[in-house]
C-alpha cells in the first residue's frame, strides 16, 4: 500500500523487507513488452516498480532510471556487477547491462560506440555515469602490477576530482554537475583493454563563484578544504573560519555543511584522487594558494562615490597578492583603474565602485576557471592515448554526462546554454528513434507503421539560426561597445517575434520566454552581454602573467606552452615566515617605481596578445555563446558517429526524496521525453539495421561453416536467421531489419557457441601439449644418454691417466729408496671450499685429518657469524630508520591510561614465520602488524579460514600509507587497520577483525625520550586493547619491540 498526499505517493519503509533489491525479473521488466500501450499504463508500471527498488526499466534497448534518492549498495555490488560480466539475459534491466551491450558492440562490430545520459537536473545522470564507467572497467580489468595503480583504478578515481571542483548544490540536486563532460574510453580492438581515456568539458558555471541562489553552494572544493585541512594549514593559507569569506557565507546551511562528516570523507576522497592524477607536493601547494587566493580576492571591500577606492588598512588584497606572486599595488591598481595609451600618451580612467566590484569579481572567477581547465588538462595528460603506435585498431566508448535541463526563479544565460544543449540531445534522441527509423524503412523498402513525434527542430533553429538567430544577434550586440541588454531585447523582438517559440516577458524589461520541449522558461537577460563577453582586465592579466607563482603566470600566459612540457615546481616557495610583509608601507615602493615603466610596457603588450587570442581566423572577436556553439557542433558530430546507447533519467519527485513517487511529475517526464512514442515504436519498429556484410561478420557461424567464403547476399542472411528459429524480420536492399529482442538471442545463441568453441580450444590445446611434452621427454632422455656417455668416456680417460700417474709415482719411491732422497713439496694441498667436510685424499694419518675436520668447521663458523652479522646490521638499519621517521609519527602508537603504548596489532620487528606461529589456529580474522627486516616498510599478516595471508604495506609520496595493489591511501596507520576491519582486503573477503598480541605500555618520558610523537591524534577508533596493559599482571611484554 502506498500513502497518497495530493500527486505524490509516499511508498511505507522498506527495513521492514530485505534492504536489497531482488535480482529477478518481473513481468514489466520491458515496457514494449507491454499488451496495453498507454500513458497510463506506463505511469503504473514505473510505480510498482519503484516501490520495489527496480529503479531500471527496458524500453526496448531504452534504460530508464528512477532516482532512488538513496543508496542501494546491493544493487551496485561486486557480485551484480560479476552477473553483468556476459549477456544479461534473464536478469533485470540494470545499467550494467547497457555497458556490456556497448561493450560486446564495440568488440563485435569495431565500432565507436557512445551512451547518452539524460534527464532533468537532479535526476541521477552523474551517477549513472559512474556506474556505467565502472562497469565497463570491469569488463576490461587487468591485472595491476604489484607497485601501482592498474589504468582502470586511475579513471575511477579521477571522478572524485572531477566533482570537487565541477559540481555544487543546487536547489534541485545536492550535487549538480555545473559543466558538462564528455568522457571517451579508448580501447584496443585486439584484446579489448582499455588503452587510455580523454575528457572533454563544456561551459563551467563561473558566476557560481561570486554569487549563488537561495539555499545553494558555491563548488564543493571550497568547503572540504575548510572541512579536511589541519588548522595550521589554513593558517598559512590566511584562511578563517568559513564564515568570514563573502563567496561561501551566503547562507547558513553553506557554512554548516564544512563541519559534516561528509565534507571530512569527501576531502579524503580529493587526496587520493590527486595521488592518482600524480600531482606533486608543489602543484598542490600552488592549487591550495590559488583557491585561497580566490576566497580573499571575494573579501576586498571596495568603496567610494564616483571613483573605487580599496582601504590601505584592507588586508585582503595583500593576502591575496602575496598567495598569487603580485605587487598588491600593482593589484590594486588592476582593480580600481584602466590604463590606456593613446597617440603616446598614457590615459589613466578610474572604475566606479560597481565597475570594480565586477572587475574583482571576474578575476576570482577567471583564477577559478583556468585552473580548472589545467585540472582537466593534467588528467588528460596522465590517461591519455597510451601505445597509440601500434598498429591494432583503437576504437572507443563515450560518456556523455551533461547538466540537466533547469528552471529556476532567476534563469540566466547559463540556464540558456544549459537548456539548448539538451534541446540538442532530445532532438538526437527523436533524430535516432523516430525520424532515421522512417527514412531507414524508406530507403530499404520496408513499410513501417506511421510513427508520430513531437519534432523540436524549430526551436534549434530559433537559437542557432544565422545571422538572425538568438545567439547570432546576442554576439552582434556583444560585438557593439556600447551594445545594452536593452538593446539586445529590442533585437530579439524585432527579429523573433514571428516565431511561436518565442515571447517576451510581460513583468521585465529586460527578459523573454522560450518554449523548450520540457516546458517553457522564462530568461532574465540582463547581464547577458557582460557574461557572453566574458572580459577580463588588461591590466590583471599583465599583473597576473607577471607572477612568481608558476601555476598563476602559466594559466594567464598569453601563448602557453604544451602543459606535457612544462614543470610548474618553483626553486623557493612563499615562506610563512614572511607573514604580512607585503602590508609593510614601503616594502615595495622602490620595487614599484622600477616597475612602472615595464608594468605600462607589459600591459600594453598583454592587451594586444589578448586581444589577438580573442579573435579567431577571420578576426573576429569569440564569445561565450560562440565558443559553447562551436563546441556543441563538435559534441553533435561525435555523437553521430558512433552507435548510440540511450539511459534516460527520471527524478520521482522535487523535493529529492527517498519513497516518494509523483505521478505529475513522472508523467510530465514521460510526455516531453517522447517515452510513450519510443515504447511503440520499440515494440513495433525494427530498432537492429546491420547490412549484410556486417551481419554475416559477427553472425556467419550461426548458419554458415567456420572455413567457407560466404558473399553478403539476403539469402545468405536469411539462412543464419532461419536456422536460429527467428520470425517477423524483413530483409531490406542493403540491410537486415530485426527487433531489439531478435539481436539478444542472437547474441546468447553466439554466446552459446563461444562456450562450444573454448571447449574445443580446451581439447585441442591439450593433444598439443602433451605431444609437445613427449617430445621434450625425448628430447631429456637424449640429452641424459649423451651425458652418461660423456661422463663415462671422461671416467675411462682419467682413469687411464690416473693408472699412468701411480706407474710414475710408483718409479719416483724407488728411486729416492734407492738414493734416500726426500722429496720436496712444489705447492700446497688445495684449500677446501666453505662447508665442505671432506679429507682430501693426501692425508693419510689420523692427525692430519682431525686437523682438516677442525679447519672445515672453523671455515663453516666463520661464514655463519658473518651472515648472521649481516642480518643484524640490516635489522639496526631498519630499526634505525623506524625510530628515525616512523616512530616521530607515532606509527604503531596508541594512548593507554595517560600512557604511550603500543597498538597491540603492531609487533615491532618478527620474522615471518614467528608472525604465522602466533595467529595460527586462533579466530579467522585474527591478525598483527609488523616492522619488516629487510625492507623500509610494513606486513599485515591476517589468519583467514585456516590459511595465513601476507599483505605488504607501503608509504607513498606525502608519507600516506596503503596496501600494495589497492589505491586507498590513508594519512595514519591505525585508520589504514581501522578501515579494513570493516572493509576486505581482497576478493577472498579477508578482514582485519582481532588483533594478537598485548599492549606495550611506554611511559610518555620515555617516549619523549626515545622521540616519539604525541600520538594522541593517531589512536584508532576501534579501541582494540585499550586496557589490556593495565590488566596483565606484573610487567607488560613488549610484543617483539626492544626499547634502549
Amino acid at each position: 500500500t502506498a500513502e497518497v498526499e495530493g500527486d505524490a505517493q509516499h511508498f511505507p519503509s522498506l527495513t521492514s523487507r530485505s534492504t536489497a533489491p531482488a535480482m529477478l525479473t518481473l513481468a514489466d521488466d520491458n515496457l514494449a513488452d507491454l499488451s496495453q500501450l498507454d500513458e497510463n499504463a506506463l505511469l503504473a508500471s514505473l510505480r510498482r516498480r519503484y516501490s520495489s527498488d527496480h529503479i531500471y526499466t527496458y524500453v526496448g534497448d531504452i534504460v530508464l532510471a528512477v532516482n532512488p534518492f538513496r543508496p542501494l549498495p546491493e544493487l551496485y555490488s561486486r557480485q551484480a556487477a560479476q552477473l553483468y560480466k556476459k549477456p544479461p539475459g534473464k536478469l533485470p534491466p540494470h545499467v550494467f547491462a547497457v555497458a556490456e551491450r556497448a561493450y560486446s558492440a564495440m568488440l563485435t562490430s569495431g565500432h565507436n560506440q557512445v551512451c547518452v545520459v539524460s534527464g532533468e537536473s537532479g535526476a541521477g545522470k552523474t551517477e549513472s555515469s559512474k556506474f556505467f564507467i565502472h562497469q565497463i572497467m570491469e569488463m576490461c580489468r587487468t591485472f595491476s602490477s604489484p607497485c601501482g595503480m592498474s589504468l582502470e583504478d586511475k579513471i575511477l578515481l579521477v571522478n572524485p576530482l572531477l566533482e570537487a571542483f565541477g559540481n555544487a548544490q543546487t536547489v534541485l540536486n545536492n550535487n549538480s554537475s555545473r559543466f558538462g563532460k564528455f568522457i571517451e574510453l579508448f580501447f584496443d580492438l585486439a584484446s579489448g583493454h582499455v588503452t587510455g581515456a580523454s575528457i572533454h568539458h563544456y561551459l563551467l558555471e563561473k558566476s557560481r563563484i561570486a554569487k549563488q541562489g537561495e539555499n545553494e553552494r558555491n563548488f564543493h572544493v571550497f568547503y572540504y578544504m575548510f572541512a579536511g585541512l589541519p588548522g595550521s594549514e589554513l593558517h598559512r593559507l590566511h584562511l578563517k573560519d568559513a564564515a568570514s569569506h563573502r563567496y561561501i557565507n551566503q547562507n547558513r546551511r553553506s557554512r554548516e555543511f564544512c563541519d559534516t562528516e561528509e565534507s571530512v570523507a569527501m576531502f579524503g576522497r580529493l587526496c587520493n584522487s590527486l595521488d592518482a592524477v600524480e600531482f606533486s607536493l608543489d602543484e598542490r601547494s600552488q592549487l591550495l594558494q590559488l583557491l585561497a587566493a580566490v576566497l580573499l580576492t571575494g573579501d576586498v571591500d571596495i568603496t567610494g562615490d564616483d571613483s573605487a577606492v580599496i582601504a590601505d588598512s584592507s588586508e585582503n588584497l595583500y593576502l591575496s597578492a602575496e598567495l598569487l606572486g603580485v605587487d598588491p599595488s600593482l593589484l590594486q591598481r588592476a582593480f580600481t583603474t584602466s590604463v590606456n595609451k593613446m597617440r603616446g600618451e598614457v590615459i589613466t580612467i578610474a572604475y566606479s565602485p560597481e565597475k570594480a566590484m565586477d572587475c574583482r569579481d571576474a578575476t576570482a572567477k577567471a583564477l577559478y576557471g583556468r585552473a580548472f581547465s589545467w585540472i582537466i588538462d593534467k588528467i588528460n595528460i596522465l590517461l591519455g592515448k597510451f601505445e597509440s603506435g601500434r598498429k591494432q585498431k583503437t576504437v572507443s566508448i563515450g560518456v556523455l554526462d551533461i547538466f540537466g535541463f533547469e528552471d529556476f526563479r532567476f534563469n540566466s544565460l547559463e540556464q540558456l546554454c544549459i537548456n539548448l544543449a539538451n534541446e540538442q540531445l532530445q532532438h538526437f534522441f527523436n533524430n535516432h528513434v523516430f525520424a532515421m527509423e522512417l527514412e531507414e524503412y524508406m530507403k530499404e523498402g520496408v513499410s513501417g507503421n506511421d510513427i508520430k513525434f513531437e519534432d523540436n527542430m524549430p526551436v534549434l533553429r530559433l537559437f542557432l539560426d544565422k545571422p538572425i538567430g538568438l545567439l547570432s544577434l546576442l554576439d552582434e550586440q556583444s560585438l557593439f561597445p556600447r551594445g545594452t541588454d536593452q538593446s539586445a531585447m529590442q533585437k530579439f523582438q524585432q527579429h523573433l517575434s514571428s516565431s511561436q517559440y518565442y515571447q517576451p516577458s510581460k513583468g521585465l524589461d529586460v527578459g523573454f520566454i522560450v518554449k523548450h520541449y520540457a516546458g517553457q522558461v522564462e530568461y532574465q537577460s540582463r547581464g547577458f552581454l557582460d557574461k557572453n563577453r566574458d572580459t577580463l582586465a588588461a591590466d590583471v592579466v599583465s599583473t597576473l602573467a607577471d607572477s612568481h607563482c608558476p601555476l598563476v603566470a602559466y594559466l594567464f600566459c598569453s601563448d602557453p606552452p604544451p602543459l606535457s612540457s612544462v614543470s610548474l615546481s618553483r626553486s623557493s616557495q612563499l615562506s610563512s615566515s614572511r607573514g604580512l610583509s607585503y602590508r609593510l608601507q614601503g616594502t615595495f615602493s622602490r620595487f614599484s617605481r622600477r616597475m612602472s615603466h615595464q608594468h605600462r610596457a607589459s600591459v600594453n603588450r598583454h592587451r594586444n596578445q589578448s586581444r589577438r587570442s580573442r579573435r579567431g581566423r577571420k578576426g573576429k572577436t569569440t564569445t561565450v555563446c560562440g565558443h559553447f556553439r562551436g563546441s556543441l557542433h563538435q559534441l553533435m558530430t561525435k555523437l553521430g558517429s558512433a552507435q548510440p546507447h540511450f539511459v534516460r533519467c527520471i527524478k520521482p519527485n522535487d523535493h529529492k526524496l527517498p519513497e516518494t513517487f509523483d505521478d505529475k511529475l513522472v508523467t510530465k517526464q514521460l510526455r516531453y521525453t517522447g517515452m510513450v512514442e519510443a515504447v511503440r515504436v520499440r515494440k513495433e519498429g525494427y530498432s537492429y539495421r546491420p547490412k549484410f556484410a556486417e551481419f554475416l561478420y559477427s553472425y556467419k557461424c550461426l548458419g554458415h561453416s567456420f572455413t567457407s567464403r560466404i558473399k553478403p547476399t539476403p539469402d545468405a542472411c536469411a539462412r543464419v536467421l532461419t536456422f536460429c528459429g527467428l520470425t517477423d524480420w524483413k530483409i531490406g536492399h542493403s540491410r537486415v531489419m530485426l527487433k531489439f529482442w531478435q539481436k539478444e538471442k542472437l547474441d546468447s545463441c553466439l554466446h552459446k557457441l563461444d562456450k562450444h568453441a573454448a571447449a574445443l580450444q580446451k581439447i585441442v590445446r591439450g593433444f598439443l601439449t602433451r605431444r609437445r611434452m613427449k617430445q621434450l621427454w625425448q628430447l631429456r632422455h637424449q640429452g641424459a644418454v649423451g651425458v652418461e656417455m660423456f661422463l663415462k668416456d671422461i671416467e675411462s680417460r682419467c682413469n687411464a691417466l690416473s693408472s699412468i700417474q701411480q706407474c710414475l709415482i710408483g718409479e719416483d719411491v724407488s728411486h729416492w729408496k734407492a738414493t734416500n732422497i726426500k722429496p720436496v713439496a712444489l705447492c700446497p694441498p688445495p684449500v677446501p671450499s666453505k662447508g665442505d667436510t671432506t679429507i682430501p685424499p693426501h692425508v693419510p694419518s689420523r692427525s692430519g685429518r682431525r686437523f682438516w675436520q677442525s679447519r672445515n668447521k672453523r671455515a663453516n663458523a666463520e661464514a655463519l657469524a658473518r651472515h648472521f652479522k649481516a642480518a643484524v646490521v640490516e635489522r639496526k638499519r631498519s630499526l634505525k630508520n623506524w625510530r628515525k621517521e616512523e616512530g616521530s609519527r607515532g606509527a604503531g602508537l596508541m594512548e593507554v591510561n595517560s600512557d604511550v603504548a603500543f597498538a597491540p596489532w603492531f609487533h615491532g620487528m618478527i620474522s615471518r614465520k614467528q608472525a604465522e606461529a602466533m595467529v595460527m589456529d586462533r579466530p579467522s580474522g585474527t591478525f598483527l602488524v609488523r616492522t619488516s627486516e629487510s625492507r623500509f616498510g610494513y606486513s599485515i599478516t591476517v589468519y583467514w579460514e585456516s590459511h595465513v595471508h601476507h599483505y605488504l604495506v607501503e608509504q607513498i609520496p606525502g608519507g600516506k600509507y596503503r596496501v600494495v595493489g589497492i589505491a586507498i591511501a590513508f594519512e595514519e596507520l591505525a585508520r589504514l587497520i581501522d578501515y579494513y576491519s570493516n572493509n576486505t582486503l581482497s576478493a577472498g573477503g579477508e578482514k582485519l577483525l582481532f588483533p594478537c598480541g598485548e599492549t606495550a605500555i611506554v611511559s610518555k618520558k620515555e617516549a619523549k625520550k626515545r622521540g616519539l610523537a604525541d600520538i594522541r591524534n593517531y589512536r584508532g577508533k576501534s579501541g582494540w586493547g585499550r586496557n589490556r596493559g593495565a590488566k596483565s599482571k606484573g610487567k607488560p611484554r613488549r610484543s617483539g619491540w626492544r626499547s634502549k
